[in-house]
């Protein structure tokens, strides 16, 4: 085993009182509302809280009393699956259960395993659980064409996926008091390179754009950047590597701009304030309305224009048309 140059924490249970990168700490443990000693929230909390809405954070978060746990979406266990692979960890037959091919259909005759059927449901039910998701059989050849393609990326050769592995980080923001917490893909051991991997659709480039506004990746990047800054380890740049999750499984690393990566934590900042207004407002309340939706607060109706673009076009038809009666008449 490498030596520790993070000065990683071992994880041992109970709560987080002190700033620092902790290890063997699992990811139910990390997202369970009592992991700090105090209020807590991480990256996917503040981008779901500002990029969709309070009452969108709130419907999902853990700290919500009456949060039903959902199951996980195939997407979300199949980058599961391929992030344990791509990074060389161990026990994948621990954490992840291939689904049988074949499964019974309501009259006993074997058919594609699909959850339709009762007994489909009935197997991923038996060995699903916190510490354990189900793969679908043909995820598997998916999760091994991604990461073969990653591995075989010059990028990913030279080291981008090396360092530490499933190390929680923690710092107190300053002005709020609450717990910030970041759980990145791997922390470089020497280079301050960080990069996170992600599986998406296409790695064409007006695609990959818009999945990073819309999956809000320059605050997760900006507010990891922050927070390892703040525990004096070294954040020089931020890469995505992307990879496709259908075939040729195409591979793409992209660098964050650091003017978008000001950004970034300016609308993490934003969205931190907001969060602790809010939940002393629930505190105070107990009204779960105080969680608003995309609309906001507000008494009174907005006023909705159709977007510019379609205007224009518009505008264009109807004088199109005025010509056209014109000269008819």
């Amino acid at each position: 085993m490498k030596p520790d140059l993070l000065g990683s924490v071992e994880y041992t249970g109970g709560t987080i009182k002190r700033p620092g990168v902790y290890s063997n700490m699992s990811i139910s443990a990390y997202h369970k509302r009592d992991v700090c000693d105090g209020l807590s929230i991480s990256s996917s909390g503040l981008r779901m809280l500002l990029n969709k809405s309070p009452a969108h954070f709130w419907a999902a978060s853990p700290l919500n009393p009456n949060v039903k746990r959902e199951r996980a979406t195939r997407a979300m266990v199949l980058g599961r699956a391929m992030h344990h692979l791509a990074f060389d960890q161990r026990m994948f037959n621990t954490h992840f259960v291939v689904a049988p091919s074949e499964i019974p259909d309501y009259k006993g005759v074997l058919q594609p395993f699909h959850l339709k059927y009762k007994a489909a449901q009935e197997w991923r039910d038996a060995n699903e659980n916190e510490f354990t998701d189900v793969l679908f059989p043909d995820d598997v050849p998916k999760i091994r064409g991604m990461v073969r393609a990653l591995k075989a990326h010059s990028f990913v050769q030279n080291g981008a996926l090396g360092g530490y592995v499933e190390r929680s980080a923690f710092i107190k923001d300053e002005e709020t008091g609450i717990w910030i917490k970041v759980r990145p893909d791997t922390i470089p051991s020497t280079s301050g390179d960080f990069v996170d991997l992600k599986v998406t659709h296409s790695v064409q480039w007006p695609r990959l754009q818009q999945t990073i506004v819309e999956q809000g990746y320059v605050m997760q990047f900006a507010l990891m950047r922050h927070v390892f800054r703040k525990l004096k380890i070294p954040f020089h740049s931020s890469t995505l590597i992307f990879v496709e999750a259908e075939p040729p499984h195409c591979v793409r690393p992209v660098t964050l701009d650091e003017h978008d990566l000001v950004r970034g934590e300016q609308a993490n900042q934003i969205a931190i304030k907001r969060f602790a207004n809010i939940w002393k407002e629930w505190q105070r309340t107990n009204n779960e309305f105080v969680w608003w939706g995309p609309g906001g607060d507000r008494a009174d109706a907005e006023t909705m224009r159709l977007p510019e673009w379609y205007s224009k076009q518009l505008d264009d038809k109807l004088a199109m048309f005025d010509q056209e009666e014109t000269y008819v008449r």
